[in-house]
């Protein structure tokens, strides 16, 4: 699916989120990204694809807005690690 937004989590670099039109917010961590290309975890919750994603800088917190007209507040504590 295209990448429509990313960001960095916070000032380290370690952690990105990104945004795509399969309507998953993805988070990415560069310390452990390897051949495979899959995420460190993926947050559901929007119907259509994400257009915009922005974070607090503080590595916990993001915001994200869809094609299906909602904004929505993530904490990346609750993500799903287990991505096909």
């Amino acid at each position: 699916a295209d990448v429509n937004t990313v960001c960095f989590a916070d000032e380290t670099g370690h952690l990105i989120y990104s945004g795509s039109d399969d309507s998953f917010c993805k988070v990415w961590d560069r310390r452990c990204l390897n051949a495979n290309g899959k995420p460190a975890g993926v947050l559901t919750g929007h119907l259509e694809g994400i257009t915009f994603i922005d974070t607090r800088g503080d590595g916990r917190y993001f915001i994200s807005n869809g094609k299906d007209q909602t904004i929505k507040l993530w904490d990346i504590r609750k993500l799903s690690s287990n991505v096909n």
